[in-house]
C-alpha cells in the first residue's frame, strides 16, 4: 500500500540522513552527537568535543545558514544547541542528498 511505501521510504531516508550526518560529524568537531529515529533527527552542537560545552549560538547560526540555502530546520534542547531535523515523509534520495549538501555548506560557513 501507499502508506507502507511511505513508512519504508521514510525509514530508508532517515538511515541515509543519519549516516550522512555521522560522516560530517567526523569532519566537523562542532557536531557533538547525532541521534534520531526515522525522519526525526537531532544534531547536538558543542563548542568543544572534549568538554561537550553547548553551542547555542552556533545552532542559531546554523538555522540562518540553512535558511539561506532554502532549507528549514528547527532548534531545541534544554540549552538551545540541538538542531531538529524533521523532513516530510515524502523525502526521497534527491532530497536527502541536497539536504546533506546544504548542511555541510552551512557547517563550513560557520
Amino acid at each position: 500500500s501507499e502508506k507502507r511505501d511511505l513508512i519504508a521510504s521514510s525509514r530508508r531516508q532517515g538511515e541515509k540522513l543519519l549516516a550522512g550526518l555521522r560522516e560530517l560529524q567526523k569532519r566537523f568537531p562542532l557536531i557533538g552527537e547525532v541521534r534520531g529515529k526515522g525522519l526525526m533527527i537531532g544534531v547536538e552542537l558543542v563548542q568543544d568535543p572534549r568538554t561537550k560545552a553547548y553551542a547555542p549560538n552556533e545552532a542559531t547560526r546554523m538555522l540562518e545558514e540553512m535558511r539561506k540555502r532554502k532549507v528549514l530546520i528547527g532548534k531545541g534542547g534544554r540549552f538551545g544547541n540541538v538542531l531538529r531535523i524533521q523532513p516530510p515523509l515524502i523525502f526521497d534520495d534527491n532530497d536527502t542528498t541536497e539536504f546533506l549538501k546544504a548542511f555541510e555548506a552551512s557547517l563550513a560557513a560557520l
